[in-house]
């Protein structure tokens, strides 16, 4: 949204895109109230996923860092949350992609590692796997840069 105002041209622009960050923020307030995270567990390793998503992220390393066994830790994950612990890494990877797709300069490799896949091709893999289109489409699609702010 910096970068949308920073070449909003008018007043009304930036009302718009004020209106549009609003409805965004109240979207994305309206999803995590759906995170349905009671325990403290659960709370725990969805923070400890948004603070290591650079690392290969596993289910044994989650349980570990809970203090809790694997196979219980995967069945509280999933009673709270509603998907299994692999596929909410994989989504929580796959969304910080779009979002660095769409708003950075940064290269499909380097976000592939920044990201903690071992390679391109395992992130173009599970990219398309999840959104459809390969990182580089969705770059042409979403990319800041393709919005016409005139």
């Amino acid at each position: 949204y910096i970068r949308k105002a920073d070449v909003a041209k008018t007043p009304d622009e930036v009302i718009d895109l004020i209106e549009e960050m609003q409805l965004d923020f109240a979207a994305r307030m309206k999803e995590i109230r759906k995170l349905d995270a009671v325990s403290l567990h659960v709370r725990r390793a969805v923070d400890y996923i948004y603070e290591h998503l650079h690392e290969a992220l596993t289910l044994e390393k989650l349980a570990e860092n809970a203090n809790l066994n694997p196979s219980y830790f995967s069945k509280l994950f999933a009673k709270e949350t509603g998907s299994t612990v692999k596929a909410y890494i994989i989504n929580a990877k796959v969304s910080t992609a779009q979002n660095m797709l769409r708003y950075s300069d940064f290269s499909l490799s380097d976000i592939a590692f920044s990201l903690g896949f071992s390679s391109q091709s395992a992130f173009t893999y599970v990219f398309r796997k999840t959104t459809g289109v390969t990182p580089g489409s969705y770059r042409n699609i979403h990319s800041f840069r393709s919005f016409d702010l005139d």
